[in-house]
Parts: structure tokens; sequence; C-alpha cells
């Protein structure tokens, strides 16, 4: 098979991330995963897993898990979504080996012809499950998902670490058995799938604490959600461990430049870890990271206390406040939902004070519009908003937006170049051109600033 084969093929699979208003309350059906695995020889029984699901840092979480982990000594596999560029980079081996490629946004990722090969040797069991089984055609999420685990076993991993897609309980990484279980930060998101209060989205992602699972990390989350993860876990006799109450975070420093902080966990203390990744919701999602560590030494993984700080302070994680350009200064963040909006506005307030921050702005159709304005109008000066070309992208008019900012210059433009040429001349050199709303906006931002140097 050749990779545009195994392209072609793959977009022969529903893919909900195109359009949400697709999923039916049928469309997720765990066992089918559970099915293709056990006919594949259940390639993710050789490897340990920790399992990651939440709202919002999640990916993060995933990321700064597997980045210790890796300087540790450990190969690790990497399972997250939504990508940047490739869908390859979904699917990552971390080890101390690899270096980055020039033009690679990661070393890492599965190459072409691994995914080929994978494809080529499971086409033929998912069309004959398939046609057995009655259905019309899996999701592309269920057949990556199935590719990762398999990809994983062929490398050998030790460790995988995987972040779900949507949810938790029907969600297609459901369908391992994981060692530990991470909860991140629960807020409204896809109320019209996983439900229309905190307490039922809670629910939902909490189904990833199961049978087999043997330690759980709790993020910092409203007592709503909090309360119904803790009675999850205790249904399978696990005392959780809680980030501001069992793992206690201690501020150092916050500049443009990175944070400092400290994590007191179990009596235990790293004092001064240094982080690339800013904003203070990212030394709770190391210190999630850093629970995580604290469950798998219990379970026997030697994971030395160098290998936290240099994993914590190697981690990339692209478009979670990334500074891109430094004239103008250009950060690209895909904060999406109100929650994580909110987090972002008080970053750049605390990082960016002073500052004049123009705003480049785009939706996903099914987001609170009114919401995340709402949210980052606290932070910025002027507002462009933009339409990426992926098909759940937003358009909206001049009348439109001057509603949701009445007291700020806005402006729309038709695509993501034409925005930051208008940012550009808005902002001047002095300025700082802020990318948010939508990581496919995001996406697109960072990869013509790229072409542009």
């Amino acid at each position: 098979m050749q990779y545009n084969e195994a392209k072609t093929y793959l977009d022969s699979f529903i893919n909900y991330e195109f359009d949400l208003n697709k999923v039916q309350p049928n469309s997720f059906k765990i066992d089918r995963v559970k099915d293709l695995l056990a006919l594949l020889d259940n390639p993710q029984n050789n490897y340990k897993i920790i399992h990651v699901a939440g709202s919002k840092g999640k990916g993060s979480i995933c990321a700064i898990t597997a980045s210790i982990l890796k300087e540790a000594g450990f190969t690790v596999g990497l399972y997250t979504s939504p990508h940047i560029y490739s869908f390859l980079e979904r699917i990552r081996v971390l080890d101390r080996a690899e270096t980055v490629k020039r033009g690679a946004l990661f070393a890492d990722v599965i190459n072409e012809k691994d995914l080929c090969d994978i494809l080529e040797d499971i086409k033929p069991i998912i069309e004959e499950y398939c046609i057995k089984k009655d259905i019309d055609r899996l999701s592309v999420f269920e057949v990556f998902t199935v590719i990762a685990l398999v990809h994983f076993r062929e490398r050998k991993v030790d460790l995988a670490v995987l972040e779900t897609g949507l949810g938790g309980r029907l969600d297609a990484t459901n369908a391992v058995e994981s060692l530990v279980a991470v909860i991140a930060p629960i807020s409204l998101e896809h109320t019209k799938i996983l439900g229309d209060n905190i307490k039922d989205i809670a629910r939902e992602k909490a189904a990833i604490i199961k049978e087999g699972t043997k330690g759980v990390i709790i993020a910092k989350q409203e007592q709503k959600a909090l309360d119904v993860i803790e009675k999850r876990a205790k249904e399978y006799s696990i005392d959780p461990l809680v980030v501001g109450r069992d793992i206690a975070i201690e501020l150092v420093s916050q500049e443009i430049s990175g944070q400092s902080f400290n994590v007191t966990i179990n009596e235990g203390k790293y004092l001064d870890l240094k982080m690339r990744l800013l904003g203070k919701h990212q030394a709770h999602n190391a210190a999630a990271a850093i629970g995580v560590v604290q469950a798998l030494k219990k379970f026997g993984f030697a994971i030395s206390a160098e290998a936290v700080y240099k994993g914590i302070q190697e981690c990339f994680w692209p478009g979670r406040f990334e500074i891109i350009s430094e004239e103008p200064m250009i950060i690209l963040d895909g904060a999406h939902n109100e929650a994580s909006c909110a987090i972002l506005a008080e970053t750049a307030i605390t990082l960016l004070p002073k500052k004049r921050i123009v705003l480049i702005l785009g939706f996903s159709k099914d987001k609170d519009k009114a919401a995340i304005c709402r949210q980052l109008g606290k932070a910025v000066n002027k507002v462009v908003f933009t339409k990426a070309a992926h098909p759940r992208s937003a358009q909206i008019t001049a009348e439109e937006l001057k509603g949701y900012f009445p007291d700020k210059e806005s402006f729309v433009t038709s695509n993501v170049e034409e925005a930051l040429s208008l940012a550009k001349e808005k902002a001047g050199l002095n300025g700082v051109i802020l990318v948010s709303g939508s990581l496919f906006v995001v996406s697109e931002a960072r990869k013509i600033v790229g072409e542009q140097k």
C-alpha cells in the first residue's frame, strides 16, 4: 500500500471531526474496537497504559507525562488529537535517541511506511469484520486508535499515554485497560453528546476508571465534578491523588520566557521546576503528570527526580500560548471553549501587561461564540475575525462580531492569511497578535508564519 492509497482508505471512514452534527446516540460502540483488537491479538496487552480524559489540558498532561517517561529511559507511545499539520502527529513513539528533523513539528511521529504497512495488514480484518457484523463504516478515529495500539506493540514501547478523543465512556481509547487514569479539568463541552451539566460530563469522562485501573490522578476540578470522579474511583477501591489537595503547587515566577514553580506530593518536594510552556494552568498540568509519576513509582517503575525536572523543562506542545514570532510577537493558543479562553485571557493579562493585543479569532460551528468572546474580550484591544478552511469552521458577519465586542475595533476577513496581514498592520512592531478560538485557525496561522520566515 502506498501513502496516497492509505490516506484514501482512511478518508473512506466516517470523520466526526469534520461534522459533529453527524453524531447520533448509537455512533460510538466501544465493542467494535475491542473486537478488532482481539482479532489483532490485543496489541495493547504488551505495554502499560496511562489514559487521560478531560475537557481542557488533557493533551498537555499527556505530552508532559510522556516527556518525563522518555527522560526516565522508557520508550513511550503517545496518542493525542487533534493534530496541527498532519494526522501522523497523532501517533508518536518517544525515546531519547530521537532528534528533530528540519521542518518537522515532531521527530518521532509514525512514518508513512509504518502506517501503510499496518493499514495493509489490518484492512482485510476490518473489512471482513464490518461485513460479518453488518456495520456500514467505522469512524476514522476508531481505525486510527487501532493503528496506534498496533504501532506501539511493533515499536516495543514500555508504556503508552492515550488521550481520549471525545468523552470517555464510549471513546475508542476506552477499549483498553489502563494502569493509571487521569482526569483533566472538566467544563461544559459537546453538551449535545456528553450532557448539559458538569455532573453528566464528569460521569462520561470518569468512565475511563474501570476494572484493571490501579491509580487515579484528578486535576483541579469544580466540586461537582470532583465528587463524581472520586465516587467512581472508590467504586474500584482506588484512593485518587487530587491536584490542589494531595498535590500542592506554588508558583515561583511567571515570565514570557518561561515559568518556575514548586510541587509537593506525599511529603516529597520538587523545588524550582522550570517549564517553557506558559500559564499557571500548565504548572497544574505538570503537577498532574507528577501525580502519574508517583503512581507509576508505586507500581515499580523507576523514575528519577532528574527525569521529572528535565521532562517538564524540555516538553514542547505546540499551539498552547506558543510564541512563533518576535517582531511582531505572534502567539498561538488553541483555546476553544469558555473555560480555556478564560485561562488564556488571564495568562495574557499576566504575561503581557500594558501590551496592545490584536486578537485573530476563529470558531468552530458547534462552539459557544458569545462565551468565547466574553472571556477573550477581557485581554485584547482589537479583533480580527477569520475562517479556517476546515469544514467545521464558522463564518460570522461584521455586525455579529461587533455585537460580541461592542467596545472594540473589529474586522472580518475571509481567510487566515488576510487576517494575519491586517493584524500585523493594526499591532505594529510593538504590539502582540494573539491567534485563538480554534485549533484549525491556529494550525493555518502557524504554517503561514513559518513559510514567511
